[in-house]
C-alpha cells in the first residue's frame, strides 16, 4: 500500500468524497460492441500477452493527458477545472490500482481506450472502434498521468510500451510482468 501512497483510511476518505469508486467493476455497464482493435494494436496486445501470459488489469477511468502546470496550480483554490479534473483521475487510478494490488515495476506495458463522442454516428463508432487513436492527448503525456498516479519516483522504469485505441468505454489496460 505505502508504495502507491494510500493507506487503508485515505482509501476510505477517498471513496467517501468520491462515491462512485465504491460501485463495483461486475455492477458497470458492459460495453454494447465487442471492440475490435486494429491489426497493428491486435499484434502489441497479442506480443505482450505472450510474453506476460498474465490477464490485463482493467482500470475503469477515462483516460486524459498530465495538463500542463503552472506554479499557482499548487495552492490555487479551488483549483482550474483541468487540474481538479487531472487529480480526481490520479486518486480514481490509485485507488482501483490499490483494489487490484497492482504496483508501478520497471517494466510497463499499457493500452489507453479512448472513448468516442456520443455525438459520433454509429457507423463512424464502428469504423474507428478499435483502431489508433491518432489525436490529442499524445500518448506520451497519457503514459505520464498514469505513472504520476502513484507518489513514487517514476525514474524506475526502463521500459515503457504504450497505445491509444477507440473504444466505446474509457479504461485503462496494464499487462502486468510475469512474477
Amino acid at each position: 500500500m505505502a508504495r502507491i501512497g494510500l493507506s487503508q483510511e485515505q482509501l476510505d476518505k477517498l471513496t467517501q468524497r468520491n462515491p462512485h469508486l465504491r460501485v463495483a467493476a461486475a455492477e458497470r455497464p458492459a460495453p454494447t460492441a465487442k471492440v475490435v482493435p486494429h491489426p497493428a494494436v491486435q499484434e502489441f496486445i497479442d506480443r505482450i500477452q505472450t510474453e506476460s501470459a498474465i490477464a490485463p488489469l482493467v482500470f475503469i477511468v477515462e483516460p486524459m493527458g498530465a495538463p500542463r502546470q503552472t506554479r499557482k496550480d499548487k495552492w490555487a483554490n479551488p483549483p482550474r477545472e483541468v487540474i481538479a479534473r487531472y487529480r480526481a483521475t490520479k486518486d480514481v487510478i490509485r485507488a482501483q490500482a490499490l483494489q487490484q494490488g497492482y504496483e508501478l515495476g520497471p517494466t510497463l506495458h499499457i493500452c489507453f481506450e479512448v472513448s468516442m463522442p456520443a455525438s459520433w454516428s454509429n457507423k463512424k463508432k464502428d469504423q474507428l472502434r478499435g483502431k489508433p487513436h491518432q489525436q490529442k492527448p499524445d500518448v506520451d503525456n497519457m503514459s505520464k498521468l498514469w505513472m504520476d498516479a502513484f507518489h513514487i519516483d517514476d525514474s524506475h522504469v526502463h521500459t515503457l510500451h504504450a497505445s491509444k485505441v477507440w473504444a466505446d468505454t474509457g479504461r485503462i489496460l496494464v499487462y502486468p510482468e510475469k512474477p
